[in-house]
């Protein structure tokens, strides 16, 4: 194998140039060093592991100012993929705590009342339900 030299601020301008590159897993201590262990002032960061913490394995030189903003993009992926799982959580609380409810008003089988239930916390309709008998609707995640 040959080796070049390269001044490492041309490298590192060449190599990021739409802000992220792969690199080889062999330049990574190399890289990781000359940047000063990740330091934000370098301007660069080297990501050998994923957004979600697993080992990559094709690590990633980024400009720094990128690195920051797609990690920050993750983050609110991920709180907003939890609050809707919360949220999906706490619908069909409502719906099963709803269909007792709607099955003794109305006289209905449970599959009945179940679709009754769905369209009744879908459309958030708390005085109608309570006209049923059900004291509120729940709101919280810690009251599933």
């Amino acid at each position: 194998m040959r080796t070049i030299t390269l001044p490492l601020d041309e490298f590192l301008r060449w190599s990021t140039g739409h802000g992220e590159t792969t690199i080889p897993q062999s330049w990574v201590p190399i890289v990781y060093a000359a940047l000063n262990n990740n330091s934000p002032e370098s301007g660069y960061f080297v990501q050998t592991t994923s957004f979600d913490g697993e080992p990559m394995q094709q690590p990633m030189l980024w400009r720094y100012g990128v690195w920051h903003s797609s990690q920050q993009n993750e983050e609110r992926k991920k709180a907003y993929s939890q609050r809707q799982r919360e949220l999906s959580f706490i619908f069909e609380a409502n719906v099963k705590q709803a269909v007792p409810y709607v099955q003794k008003f109305f006289g209905v089988d449970k599959n009945i009342a179940n679709i009754i239930a769905t369209k009744y916390v879908r459309d958030n309709n708390e005085e109608l339900l309570k006209m049923l008998g059900m004291d509120e609707l729940i709101k919280d995640i810690k009251d599933v």
